[in-house]
């Protein structure tokens, strides 16, 4: 029976239950990615073929039918759409997380906290399996990312932090009301193409590229595009106020699952 941490908020200010849990955390996350492609005969080669799919069918869409004109679409549209995989993976199965942990939270004192970081951290792993298929179409196209490659911990740091504190509030909610997780999967579609991961944020229309430039979502994929695509550094400015913003999230997540916590085994 795992112990539950002391129920003081200095002290999981000191030391959050992620933190304290950090091997349950990696034993969970080693447990999901086994299990996600379990009894299929490609196994985790499908880390690599669903960016690679999806990649095909957007530049054949952007390139091609739409004409979008853009020099090393598929450059520009996988370092984009990389971190999006994670984001819209990692979001899809946080909201479920905690209906899906339901074995585990009845009769036990187990952290309920540690279920939406789990999803956060294993699409991760597919993200960074994904890299070198990036790396090795940035060196067909002549393109290196360069010493801005500096600034992608900091960029995946503030999109972890963004992403572990929806999957607590979407995960929290979901417990009560399951309508959600249906929700949320339209949301994320919607999300992902008003967000100019597929094409530039110029082609939006004027009227709108002020509220698009300036969505987290839309900082943190451009930041990606200018490490990989443009070879610059990110815009520090912006990225520090997605940081903070990321920041603020995830303790309003912890919050709110902390409050709900005890009345999860109720709806489970």
């Amino acid at each position: 029976m795992i112990p539950r941490p002391v129920n003081t908020f200095g002290a999981r200010l000191v030391r959050p239950t992620v933190v304290k849990y950090r091997w349950l955390v990696l034993e969970m996350v080693s447990r999901d990615l086994k299990s996600r492609y379990r009894r299929s005969a490609l196994g985790l080669c499908w880390t690599l073929l669903n960016p690679i799919l999806y990649m095909s069918v957007y530049s054949l869409v952007f390139s091609f039918y739409l004409r979008a004109g853009i020099e090393a679409y598929v450059v520009f549209v996988m370092s984009g759409l990389l971190p999006w995989l994670w984001f819209s993976g990692a979001i899809s199965d946080g909201t479920a997380s905690i209906v899906s942990g339901a074995s585990f939270l009845r009769g036990t004192k187990f952290p309920a906290a540690v279920l939406p970081v789990v999803p956060v951290l294993s699409h991760l792993m597919n993200m960074l399996f994904s890299l070198p298929i990036l790396f090795i179409l940035m060196a067909i196209h002549h393109r290196s990312g360069g010493p801005c490659l500096l600034a992608l911990p900091l960029v995946m740091l503030s999109q972890g932090l963004l992403m572990a504190g929806i999957s607590s509030i979407a995960g929290t909610y979901n417990v009560f009301y399951r309508d959600l997780q249906q929700l949320i999967g339209h949301l994320l579609t919607l999300l992902m193409f008003l967000h100019p991961i597929m094409y530039p944020l110029a082609t939006i229309p004027k009227s709108m590229q002020t509220y698009v430039e300036w969505s987290p979502l839309t900082i943190l994929f451009r930041s990606y595009q200018q490490i990989f695509y443009e070879g610059v550094f990110p815009d520090f400015r912006k990225l520090s106020l997605v940081c903070l913003f990321s920041v603020g999230v995830l303790l309003l997540g912890g919050l709110l699952l902390r409050r709900q916590e005890e009345y999860f085994a109720d709806s489970l």
